[in-house]
């Protein structure tokens, strides 16, 4: 259910701006909850055309939620065998997040150089906190990752959009048929849906 909506009927725009705002600092609370316990740096944003990068139905990066997003990788039920990767992993916050599930493997894809090695670092430093067997980044356009033939999970949090979101998935499930044997889908946007 989308709350806004009910809000705005409901609640002065004063105190939905004070609701809104106690909400981001929550956020910005568990944000450094998560970097504090695992001695990393994944917070920020950085876009893609201050870095220099074809940013053609690209999107910025932003690490997703740590809570939401470990409630939604242990709710599908992890197996030992499954093989997770992380498309548009920037600093490598998801990465942290699906690599203390004991997964197979956990892959980010990043298009960008600086990036990966920020996330290359982040895993480095919780690394004996991590139950993963594998873990690995990989700089690479989506568009020309070798999709693995053992990927069960794939994560992204809204790193590109229109023709290279449709490409990737279409890439995906054709490399992957009878491997994702579920599919589960969100979207960080509140009011929009998916498909």
């Amino acid at each position: 259910m989308n709350v806004r909506p009910v809000l705005r009927g409901m609640a002065p725009a004063r105190l939905r701006h004070r609701l809104w705002a106690l909400v981001e600092g929550l956020e910005a609370a568990q944000q450094r909850v998560f970097e504090r316990r695992l001695g990393v740096s994944t917070g920020g944003h950085t876009y893609l055309d201050q870095a220099g990068s074809d940013v053609v139905d690209r999107t910025f990066y932003e690490g997703c939620q740590w809570l939401p997003v470990r409630r939604a990788l242990r709710t599908i039920g992890i197996g030992k065998e499954d093989v997770f990767a992380d498309l548009g992993s920037g600093n490598g916050q998801a990465l942290l997040i699906a690599a203390s599930q004991p997964y197979q493997r956990v892959t980010g894809v990043e298009l960008l150089e600086e990036l990966t090695a920020d996330a290359e670092r982040n895993l480095a430093a919780a690394r004996p906190a991590l139950r993963a067997r594998e873990i690995e980044t990989v700089t690479a356009d989506v568009l020309k990752w070798s999709v693995p033939d053992d990927l069960s999970v794939v994560f992204l949090y809204c790193p590109f959009m229109n023709e290279v979101f449709h490409e990737s998935m279409q890439r995906i499930f054709a490399s992957t048929i009878g491997g994702l044997g579920r599919c589960t889908s969100g979207t960080r946007f509140r009011g929009s849906t998916t498909g």
